[in-house]
Order: structure tokens, then C-alpha cells, then sequence
């Protein structure tokens, strides 16, 4: 009986030392509260060391989801074991009961605000150096840059007027990297006061008379350039009976990837896109 009680004893404490699979005893293991975030982290190869998501992640569905602002599930947290805390979480002070797991967790928590294409440039740049050093691939800053950068006379497609919705219209506005990605394009835009979401009338519009309008309006599986001219009218509502030279002229378009909200590296496929379209247009008599 003692023989077997050691037996059973050594057994025990073997079994004890073996590792979790799933929980690595070295490297980088990622919780992500922020889905723009999490995106540019798939996007730059890094993927795989993501083992907590945001409640709303939209590219890593299968992993625990460990909250969002203002609402951290401290549990999961604790249950998928990170060395590293990704957060976007604005201009709020982070919680003090994170900063106390993470202290004594010895978690590392890096914090980022993403707003601007500056921002993200700043933001990708540095994950890649940090999780995902430079391969034989392009670096991620040059394409950025490369797609973000001026195109040609994108000025003759006319003011464009960027839409995230039509019931109500609302504008993507001064603040908005939308925005700023039309303007860094080369193109001239249609709002140029307010500020990133600025809601607008039927009438507004027809003041405005826009030469263009893109609406930005992702949806799941969608393909980038949804649709554009005599096929997006459907997608505008009330707008597509307005009165004013976008819909005269069915200079119309949908992009509608379902990350084209994401201040991430989708901006790289955004740029892409939102200038092929312009591009049509500015080469229309």
C-alpha cells in the first residue's frame, strides 16, 4: 500500500509540472481591447499570439472575449494569462483595478489612441516592430504610405461628399480619418466644417449639391467597391431622388468592406478603393 501511495504521489506532482499547452511559458501571449487593433495585428502576421479579444473583435471570433470600455471582464482576463494588455480606451484614466492586475501580474499594458492616419501609421509601426519584426514582406509604414499617397487629378471628380449613412445622412466629416484620407488622396471634399459624425437634412444636401457621394456602409462579406453609379441608387434612400449633380450625373458609389470603419490598416484597401472610384470620375467628361 505505501508503494502504491508513492506511486500515486509522484504521479500526482508529474502531472502538475506538465505545461498547458495553451498557455506557453514564453512569448508573447496578446489581449486585444480594441478591434482596430486586433486588425492591424492580423494584418501585419502577428495573429497568432492573440489569445483575448474585445467583446466586438471583428477578426478573431473564435477567442474569449475579455470586454470592452468601460467594462472588463476581469476573470477572462485572468483565465487566458497575457504578457501583454493592447487597449484603445480614449482620454479616460485606465482602471485602477487593471493596473493593479497588471502590476501584479507582471502584464504589460500598451495603451493607443487611434484617430488620425497618423495614429495608425504610428500605431502599425510600432506592433510590427514589437511582435512582428520586418520580414522579406513590405513594412507596413511603406504600405501605408504608398496607398494613402496624392493620386492625380482626383481635384476633377468635384467636391465629394463622404456618407455613413442616408436615413439620416450623416456625413463623415473634419476628424474623421475618412475624412482626412479623401483630402490626403488629393481629393476635394464637400464638408469642410464639423466635426467627424455630423448629422445632415434632405435639404443640406441639396445646398451642398455635392458633385459626388460615397457612402461608406460595411457590411459582412462585403467587396470593397460594392457598387457604383446607376446600381448603388438603391443603396441611397431618399438621396437618390435629390436634385443635385452626384445623383444627376450618377456619380454614386458603396464601399462596403466590413472593416471600412476600423481605424486600422483596412485603410490601406479603403484608400485603394476610394480612389479607383474617384479615379473613374475624374476622368468622365
Amino acid at each position: 500500500m505505501r508503494l502504491v501511495a508513492l506511486v500515486l504521489v509522484l504521479l500526482t506532482v508529474s502531472c502538475s509540472r506538465v505545461p498547458n499547452p495553451e498557455l506557453p511559458s514564453s512569448g508573447p501571449r496578446l489581449v486585444v481591447l480594441s478591434p482596430a487593433l486586433a486588425v492591424i495585428l492580423k494584418d501585419i502576421g502577428a495573429g497568432e499570439l492573440v489569445v483575448g479579444r474585445h467583446n466586438y473583435d471583428m477578426v478573431f471570433p473564435d477567442l474569449p472575449a475579455c470586454g470592452q470600455q468601460g467594462s472588463i471582464d476581469y476573470e477572462q482576463l485572468i483565465a487566458v494569462a497575457p504578457t501583454d494588455i493592447l487597449i484603445e480606451w480614449g482620454a479616460m484614466p485606465l482602471p485602477k483595478r487593471l493596473k493593479a492586475l497588471a502590476s501584479a501580474n507582471d502584464w504589460t499594458i500598451h495603451r493607443y489612441e487611434l484617430k488620425t492616419l497618423d495614429d495608425i501609421l504610428l500605431a502599425a509601426s510600432e506592433l510590427e516592430a514589437r511582435y512582428a519584426p520586418r520580414g522579406p514582406d513590405e513594412p507596413v509604414a511603406a504600405r501605408c504610405e504608398r496607398a494613402w499617397a496624392r493620386r492625380d487629378h482626383l481635384e476633377r471628380a468635384g467636391r465629394v461628399l463622404l456618407l455613413a449613412a442616408v436615413e439620416p445622412p450623416t456625413a463623415l466629416g473634419p476628424g474623421s480619418f475618412h475624412a482626412e484620407l479623401l483630402e490626403r488622396l488629393g481629393a476635394t471634399p464637400a464638408v469642410t466644417d464639423g466635426g467627424p459624425w455630423i448629422e445632415l437634412g434632405l435639404e443640406d444636401i441639396v445646398r451642398m449639391a455635392p458633385d459626388a457621394i460615397v457612402l461608406v456602409q460595411p457590411r459582412k462579406n462585403g467587396q470593397g467597391v460594392g457598387s457604383v453609379g446607376t446600381s448603388a441608387l438603391e443603396h441611397f434612400g431618399p438621396l437618390a431622388r435629390l436634385h443635385v449633380p452626384a445623383v444627376e450625373n450618377e456619380r454614386l458609389a458603396v464601399l462596403d468592406a466590413e472593416l471600412y470603419h476600423t481605424p486600422s490598416t483596412a485603410t490601406i484597401q479603403l484608400a485603394e478603393d476610394l480612389a479607383s472610384v474617384l479615379e473613374r470620375w475624374a476622368c468622365e467628361p
